[in-house]
């Protein structure tokens, strides 16, 4: 993953700088809610689900959905404790 990485040394931006430029870009005042984290989060887990399934099947792509199944789950835990922290 990337928790332990040096985020702003890989040039990605932080939660509010991210939400500036996107409000900047788009010249609207946008909030960032709790609501929408969790709605990111659950729907990553849901795709990763589908390459699990694909996977399953013999239909992925590559090797990548031998870990699907691992980042389904830990998407849908960011999920709940966003969910739980609200």
């Amino acid at each position: 993953g990337l928790a332990d990485l040096d985020w702003q040394a890989m040039g990605i931006p932080t939660k509010a700088e991210f939400l500036a430029e996107y409000n900047a870009r788009s010249g609207g005042q946008h909030v960032l809610t709790p609501f929408h984290e969790a709605f990111a989060f659950f729907r990553f887990g849901v795709i990763f689900i589908g390459i699990a399934e694909r996977a399953a099947q013999g239909n992925a792509a590559g090797d990548a959905g031998k870990d699907a199944m691992r980042l389904a789950r830990a998407f849908g835990r960011h999920g709940m404790e966003v969910v739980a922290s609200a």
